[in-house]
């Protein structure tokens, strides 16, 4: 399983955000801010950025990028717990 952070842009973020949720329900996503994500899937990111409907005739937008399991940083712990259970998943 993967991880990618999904980072939405445009002033209708809080629509995409929504539908980070809808696509990515109970643990399988992690939200970091307002505008970005963590989400945890078997998907690739083209089939991401059709599910997430960006660029389409709703105009959402945003960037998703696959991450490697390389991490750091210091930050809330629940973070690095979330992206533990992601690499034993």
């Amino acid at each position: 399983m993967a991880v990618f952070a999904v980072h939405l842009s445009g002033e209708d973020y809080q629509e995409s955000a929504a539908r980070v949720e809808e696509v990515f329900p109970n643990d399988s996503h992690y939200k970091l801010s307002e505008r970005t994500y963590l989400v945890r899937t078997d998907r690739d990111a083209s089939t991401l950025v059709e599910e997430m409907k960006f660029g389409s005739e709703d105009r959402l937008t945003g960037t998703i990028f696959k991450l490697n399991s390389a991490f750091g940083g210091y930050d809330n712990r629940d973070i690095w717990d979330w992206l533990d259970e992601m690499e034993r998943a």
